[in-house]
């Protein structure tokens, strides 16, 4: 009967600790979903008037760009769902759509990270 108990026991805390480091595993060690971070797919590229203008404002910081400043719209999971955010193109890189990236949906200013498929 102890030794029942004693594996009961060792596979809930077995199944707590995985759980605890899938939920603080941060993207190759150093993008948390925690801040913001998300595996996205880029769906397409334009300016920000184009795109605002088809997906509507979804970035606070879209706001005191240049209308002709270039942007993106990524796709990623969220909830359970797939949504969409516009997001800034703040560095050089030239995205095309299906690119995979790792964008911050909290900070839609910050730059896109390439990413590899899994």
């Amino acid at each position: 009967m102890k030794i029942g108990k004693l594996s009961a026991s060792l596979m809930t805390l077995i199944s707590t600790v995985a759980l605890a480091a899938c939920a603080m595993s941060p993207y190759e060690g150093k993008y948390s979903h925690e801040d913001g971070w998300r595996k996205a797919r880029i769906q397409e590229t334009g300016s920000l008037e184009q795109l605002a203008g088809k997906y509507g404002y979804t970035c606070p910081q879209a706001d005191k760009a240049e209308k002709s400043a270039t942007a993106a719209v990524v796709g990623y999971q969220g909830g359970g769902r797939w949504r969409k955010q516009l997001m800034l193109l703040t560095d050089k890189v030239e995205y095309k759509p299906d690119d995979l990236v790792y964008a911050n949906i909290k900070q839609c200013g910050e730059s896109l990270v390439s990413r590899s498929p899994e």
